[in-house]
């Protein structure tokens, strides 16, 4: 019996014929990189062509659209939800009038 980490003595306390070598590790899913301004971009035109004022989630929803991920599920919406109030807070420090 070789020994190795916690995770391994772990399974092999549930399991002591398991073979830990032959696990493989999870792929990760391909990064939705955006180039730098893509977002905020993508949102302010959104918002000048906007009749109304718009919520977070279809700010979201229109800027995965735009990047051609319109079917990416609740775990990517989420994400880029976070983008979106990240440009928010962005362009909210931008507008405001600096004190000296």
């Amino acid at each position: 019996m070789k020994t190795g980490n916690a995770v391994d003595q772990a399974l092999r306390i549930l399991k002591p014929d398991i073979e830990v070598d032959d696990i493989k590790p999870k792929p990760l899913p391909p990064r939705q990189a955006a180039h730098k301004g893509e977002v905020s971009r993508i949102v302010l035109a959104t918002l000048r062509d906007a009749k109304r004022a718009c919520t977070t989630q279809e700010l979201t929803m229109h800027v995965m659209a735009e990047r051609g991920l319109a079917n990416g599920g609740p775990y990517l919406g989420g994400r880029y939800r976070n983008w979106i109030n990240g440009c928010g807070n962005k362009l909210d420090r931008c507008r405001r009038p600096v004190q000296y």
